[in-house]
């Protein structure tokens, strides 16, 4: 399953690329648009109507996130592993050092994303237990052993996988969103018509968004401007490694993309079934979003003002047991009507019974008139 758009999409960024940066993006045309293709083709399939839970997604993001995950912490040792003998490589491993600004790493953001969609359900765990694919084990170990001799390729990995998140993970991010909010706080698609988009930076999907009040902007603006340094520390060999590598981390992608694809096949059947099933809402389940700004005195748990009004007056897709229960109410307030009206009626014709009697001669007359006399 696809889960990112490609590594480069030219779309209108703040601040200029780089001189290298460029170089890979012309180099890597082609293969962006097959990517891309690719993706576009298989993000459907990790989202309603095709697919019924959240399951697709957290196996496609416990496949991607190995990229990120593994060439981050190869960064991490590069860091930590300067030889101060070899000048040039000092200086590589400086350049490593500064190039990334802060809040641009994606390891921790993709490790609470995968805690979250791990803790939906206990068969979940088995997309987490340590097996990989074919493809995924040989691009991790394409990055282990690629950037432990060449450190310098941890450029392609940066602009390559940064730039993914910068450009086209935002608009992944509004496609993931357009799931809704009840899709990915259940895990799973409990009403056709529960369409409130999600919030573009909730957890699931937290690690294509940056905090910051700007969305990462200035993150990126500064991304490119560290990059701009490698210019004058690059040799040209080094340059053309980067680009080569580039190629290579979208040829292992659009392999990886497919193994995801094979190894996750949609389970659309009875899908449509429970779309049109009525939801079973609980009161705990169905107001347990935060940021909510008003407390319902009923439920005891806090919701905003359309949530309530949708609980308080329930919408034609209830469940049996609710129109059970407004069945019974009607009922009861039909029968107590009856006995009212009954009752009435009964109380007046008994109160002309008593005076007819009272009015008619015999005992009953001579009785209220001595009652009268005293």
């Amino acid at each position: 399953m696809a889960l990112f758009t490609s590594p480069i999409q030219e779309q209108v960024s703040p601040g200029p690329y780089p001189p290298l940066a460029q170089k890979i993006n012309r180099a890597c045309g082609g293969l962006h648009e097959q990517l891309s293709d690719l993706i576009i083709d298989g993000l459907p399939n990790a989202l309603p109507p095709i697919s019924k839970d959240t399951r697709a997604f957290a196996a496609g993001l416990a496949s991607f996130g190995m990229i990120y995950l593994t060439y981050e912490a190869c960064w991490d040792d590069v860091v930590a592993s300067i030889d101060e003998s070899e000048k040039h490589s000092n200086k590589v491993t400086e350049f490593l050092a500064t190039a990334r600004p802060n809040g641009i790493e994606r390891t921790t953001r993709i490790k609470r994303d995968l805690d979250y969609l791990r803790s939906a359900d206990e068969s979940l765990s088995l997309l987490f237990d340590g097996t990989e694919g074919p493809k995924q084990k040989a691009f991790r170990k394409h990055i282990q052993s690629t950037v432990s001799s060449n450190p310098h390729t941890l450029y392609a990995y940066a602009w390559c996988m940064y730039m993914a998140v910068f450009a086209g993970g935002r608009y992944i991010r509004e496609e993931l969103a357009k799931a809704g909010d009840d899709f990915w706080r259940h895990h799973g698609v409990h009403s056709s018509r529960s369409m409130k988009p999600a919030p573009l930076d909730r957890l699931g999907y937290s690690f294509l968004s940056f905090g910051g009040e700007d969305d990462g902007l200035s993150i990126e603006t500064e991304f490119k401007k560290r990059l701009h340094e490698a210019e004058d520390i690059f040799t040209d060999a080094e340059k053309d490694d980067v680009v080569a590598e580039s190629k290579k981390i979208f040829y292992l992608t659009m392999d990886l993309i497919r193994e995801m694809d094979e190894r996750i096949k949609p389970d659309s059947a009875s899908v449509a079934d429970e779309l049109d099933a009525p939801p079973q809402y609980t009161p705990a389940s169905y107001f347990e979003e935060k940021g909510a700004v008003e407390t319902d005195p009923m439920l005891g748990l806090e919701a905003d003002e359309e949530e309530l009004m949708r609980w308080r007056d329930p919408p034609m897709h209830r469940g049996p047991l609710f129109w059970l229960q407004m069945v019974l109410l009607v009922t009861f307030c039909s029968l107590a009507g009856c006995f009212l009206i009954v009752g009435t009626k009964l109380y007046v014709w008994w109160d002309k019974v008593q005076e007819w009697r009272c009015a008619s001669p015999g005992a009953g007359g001579h009785l209220r008139v001595v009652q009268g006399g005293h």
